[in-house]
């Protein structure tokens, strides 16, 4: 296991960041989709088309847990900053046969959407955008809730739906306490320990359509959470995320976080 913040010069395909590489028949559960990608060349294909609307990822924070990586970068779409989060899973050859690939904030991802859509016109299917409904689940996914951390007095939590952080250990809690009522308990999928940062791959449900966080929680060094920074994938669900967020919040909260 390790964790480490990076500042390192951007890549077009992530598993690069990490020295990895993409086995032939890998999967992709996208930012922008409901199903998954297979192959190498599609992923390839999606993230050449990332990197012509948001340029590379500049990668923030790495973490490793034995075969699996989970890393954290940004780009840049039209002048303002999105943040990704990707969980890379490998064989026994280190070759990435599955990566989950999530996004933030919601509020900036419009863009990006559009452009992403035109451009993989007649490469993606049309339903891949779309949700999925003979997919949809009949229970809550999960049992499990965000774990008991002291806060530092200045705590931030870069919420996946709102363009600012919620600040404060009061704000951070209320903000955990909502998402929670948003997309139910949580199912952790992984979970990356470290001391510096603790990173983990969660999934929830809002109205049956599963959604996927990556998520990455800064420590300070006396052991308190510093920075809580979730990405979600898929983009229809996303916004379900969001809108709901928004109709729970936008009176407490206002525009500056809950801007489109």
């Amino acid at each position: 296991m390790s964790t480490s913040y990076v500042e390192r010069a951007g890549e077009i395909f992530p598993w690069k960041s990490v020295g990895a590489v993409l086995a032939e028949d890998a999967m992709l559960h996208g930012p922008l989709f409901t199903r998954p990608l297979h192959g190498a060349r599609k992923i390839e294909e999606f993230y050449r088309a990332c990197f012509a609307v948001a340029g590379p990822v500049q990668l923030r924070w790495s973490l490793s847990q034995d075969a699996d990586n989970l890393i954290l970068g940004d780009q840049i779409v039209e002048g303002r900053q999105i943040s990704s989060g990707f969980w890379l899973q490998r064989d026994a050859s280190g070759e990435v046969t599955e990566l989950s690939h999530g996004m933030r904030p919601f509020t900036r991802l419009p863009p990006f959407h559009d452009a992403m859509r035109r451009r993989l016109e007649g490469f993606v299917p049309d339903e891949y955008w779309e949700l999925d409904e003979a997919a949809r689940v009949g229970m809550p996914v999960g049992e499990e809730m965000f774990p008991p951390l002291p806060f530092e007095d200045d705590v931030r939590f870069f919420v996946p739906v709102t363009d600012k952080p919620l600040q404060g250990p009061e704000r951070v809690r209320g903000g955990l306490d909502s998402a929670m009522a948003v997309y139910g308990k949580r199912r952790y999928l992984v979970r990356f320990p470290g001391r510096e940062a603790l990173g983990s791959v969660f999934e929830g449900a809002r109205d049956g359509h599963i959604i996927r966080c990556i998520s990455v929680v800064v420590m300070s060094p006396t052991g308190a959470v510093k920075d809580i920074i979730g990405c979600m994938l898929p983009y229809p669900v996303f916004a379900l995320i969001y809108h709901a967020a928004k109709e729970r919040n936008f009176e407490r909260l206002g525009a500056e976080y809950f801007s489109i």
